[in-house]
C-alpha cells in the first residue's frame, strides 16, 4: 500500500457460504386448541407441513422472544416455552403460513398463548397457565400423522 494512499489487495479471500438448514423446514399451518374435561386435560395443537420438527417444551419463569430475548405477556402464573427446530412460520416472501394472533383462552388452567418468534429457522411459542395450586402441571406431549400429510405436535395441560 502507498502511505496515505487505498490498500491493494495482493491475494483473494474465500468465504464459504453456509447452505440453509435441510430443505424443505417445517413449516407450521395451524394452532388449535380444545378442552377435554372427561379426559382431564386441555390441548393446544400445532400442525406442521413437511417434517416433523424436533420440539423442547419447559417451565420458564417467563418465556422470551426467540432472538431478542424480550418478554412475552401471558395470562396465568406459570409458563411453557415450547421451541420447534428447525420450523418456520412464514413463506419464501415473509407472509405467515399460519393465523397466529395471541389468544386467551379460558380453559381452567391452560390460560392462552403467543408467538415468541420465528427466527433463523426456530419457532417458538409461549403458553400461559394457572396451576390451582400455584404448582407445575404435568404436561403430555404427542405427535400424530394426518392423512392429509401434515404432522401435529400436541401439548396436554393437566385441567387442575
Amino acid at each position: 500500500a502507498v502511505p496515505g494512499g487505498p490498500a491493494r489487495v495482493t491475494h483473494r479471500v474465500r468465504v464459504p457460504v453456509t447452505p440453509p438448514p435441510g430443505e424443505p423446514l417445517p413449516v407450521l399451518v395451524a394452532i388449535a386448541v380444545g378442552d377435554h374435561p372427561a379426559e382431564g386435560f386441555s390441548r393446544i395443537t400445532f400442525v406442521f407441513r413437511g417434517p416433523t420438527p424436533s420440539y423442547e417444551v419447559s417451565y420458564v419463569p417467563q418465556v422470551v422472544t426467540e432472538g431478542r430475548n424480550a418478554p412475552v405477556t401471558l395470562p396465568g402464573t406459570a409458563y411453557l416455552s415450547v421451541r420447534f427446530d428447525p420450523a418456520q412460520a412464514h413463506d419464501a416472501r415473509g407472509g405467515g403460513t399460519a393465523d397466529l394472533p395471541p389468544a386467551a383462552i379460558r380453559f381452567p388452567t391452560l390460560r392462552g398463548w403467543a408467538v415468541a418468534g420465528d427466527f433463523e429457522g426456530h419457532l417458538r411459542f409461549g403458553l400461559g397457565l394457572r396451576p390451582s395450586d400455584g404448582g407445575r402441571l404435568p404436561v403430555r406431549l404427542g405427535e400424530s400423522d394426518r392423512p392429509d400429510g401434515t404432522h401435529v405436535v400436541a401439548v396436554d395441560v393437566r385441567r387442575s
